[in-house]
């Protein structure tokens, strides 16, 4: 699973469509960035702009096509250009959690993650089969210093004993 972003265009405004790919099992679920990358609405607000009937009808059906197409770009090309709003709206909705103070600093589903050792059971527990609450364990792992993710390696280091895996591999287990 990873989270794409596809441009579309509504009656000549440009907005950015955030949703996971593959779409949820039983739901479509998206996000509405402005050009500028502030967030607009989601697949459950949309109805709640202020703007015409048709307005709405057209970006809702837009915005649900977006999802339907597995050719976006990948959330991770595009974190250094979006505003603090946007990864805000992100992590609000359980789709990214930010580990540092970079604005790159963001765990993905798949982001590969070298884990030190093992992960308590508790949280391992926890993680199964949700996505999201695996992005909040690995990101606790991550501040504590318990895993990295395998970005800042140049290689993993052979003499310490652990583990890769992403938060989509975690809840799948």
């Amino acid at each position: 699973m990873e989270i794409q972003v596809k441009e579309i265009e509504v009656q000549g405004d440009k907005y950015f469509v955030v949703h996971p790919s593959p779409s949820p099992r039983f739901a479509r679920s998206w996000i509405l960035l402005d050009a500028d990358g502030n967030l607009v609405c989601n697949d459950r607000t949309v109805d709640q702009l202020r703007c015409s009937d048709e307005y709405i009808d057209e970006l809702d059906e837009a915005a649900d096509a977006a999802c339907e197409t597995w050719d976006g770009e990948p959330l991770e090309e595009l974190l250094e250009s979006l505003p603090s709003s946007a990864l805000e709206a992100l992590e609000d909705i359980g789709w990214i959690v930010r580990y540092g103070p970079s604005s790159t600093d963001v765990l993905l589903p798949d982001t590969p993650v070298f884990v030190r050792e093992y992960i308590p059971s508790r949280l391992r527990e926890k993680a199964r089969r949700d996505v999201w609450a695996a992005l909040q364990v690995l990101g606790t792992c991550i501040r504590e210093w318990d895993a990295d993710p395998v970005s800042v390696f140049e290689s993993i280091p052979e003499d310490v004993e652990g583990f890769i895996t992403t938060a989509a591999e975690l809840a799948a287990v």
